[in-house]
Formats: C-alpha cells, sequence, structure tokens
C-alpha cells in the first residue's frame, strides 16, 4: 500500500501541473530549457532556481574607493553634466533666424 502511495506520488511530481498551487492561476507549460513550471502571476515554481554564475558575480564584492578618489570621481561626473546643459551651438540658432520663406497663396 506504501509503495502504491509512493510511486503515485512520484508520478504526480513528474506530471505537469495545470494551476498554481499559491495563487489558481492557470500554469503553461514546462520551460524547455530547465524542466521547470513557473506561474506567471506569483512566481511559484516547481523546483528551486539553480545558482548561477551570473547572480554569484553579482554577490561579489565592490571595490572600496577612497574618499579622493570618490571626489574626483564626483568632480568628472559634476563637469559632465554641466557640459551636457550648455546648449550645443549658437551657429545653428543664428543660421535658423537667417533662413527666410516665402509663401505663395
Amino acid at each position: 500500500m506504501i509503495e502504491l502511495l509512493e510511486s503515485n506520488l512520484l508520478s504526480q511530481k513528474a506530471m505537469s501541473l495545470d494551476y498554481c498551487p499559491t495563487c489558481n492561476r492557470k500554469l503553461g507549460p514546462p520551460l524547455k530549457s530547465s524542466g521547470r513550471q513557473v506561474c506567471a502571476g506569483c512566481g511559484w515554481s516547481d523546483k528551486p532556481r539553480q545558482a548561477t554564475a551570473s547572480s554569484s558575480a553579482i554577490k561579489a564584492p565592490a571595490k572600496e574607493f577612497s574618499p579622493d578618489e570618490i571626489q574626483k570621481i564626483l568632480d568628472q561626473a559634476t563637469a559632465e553634466a554641466l557640459n551636457n546643459m550648455k546648449p550645443k551651438t549658437q551657429q545653428g540658432k543664428s543660421a535658423a533666424k537667417k533662413k527666410r520663406f516665402l509663401f505663395f497663396g
């Protein structure tokens, strides 16, 4: 009897689910790459996500900057921002004013 229940549970795990057990939304087919079923509504998954190289790269400690390096970076960013706020050219504006259009009606 116990063997029958265990085999039934194993076969149910191998089958894909129709509805999410968390939010009861209809689930799509398992992903081809991993075989996981993921709910688009709540993010539930039938298998935990495996750690990838990209997620471990995110957790790497950041480089420590000295106060002088931080000030240098801030000064560069400020100079660049101020330069971006300046008008591109004065020549383009004056050339646009000199153009005359004739309209015939």
